[in-house]
């Protein structure tokens, strides 16, 4: 409820290590995308701290989006961590891709 009036009020809107997986599939079910965005880049700078291994692999690729190497190092599951180094390798390729021009001559 203090996500949905985060905007009548000063304070702002925190996540505990605690709760934030809980609130990441309570969005992500009820598609508050938002709230999934602030949750994610949350989950991702205590990802060694929290149990990602009952997150969808969807939503461990968009937790992925916002690490580093290094920090998906520190991950000790390794099916996750593999995950993790997909995601970041593809996401780099997709970021990098360039538009081929195709000369065609007559």
């Amino acid at each position: 409820m203090d996500w949905v009036k985060r905007h009548e009020t000063e304070e702002e809107f925190s996540l505990s290590l605690s709760n934030i997986i809980p609130v990441l599939v309570s969005a992500e079910f009820l598609q508050i995308k938002s709230l999934v965005d602030f949750a994610t880049k949350r989950a991702s700078k205590h990802a060694t701290e929290i149990n990602l291994g009952v997150l969808s692999i969807q939503m461990i690729d968009k937790i992925a989006k916002f690490m580093e190497p290094v920090q998906v190092d520190a991950i000790t599951d390794q099916q996750i961590r593999e995950a993790m180094y997909r995601q970041l390798v593809l996401g780099k390729r997709n970021n990098n891709t360039h538009q081929s021009v195709i000369l065609v001559f007559s």
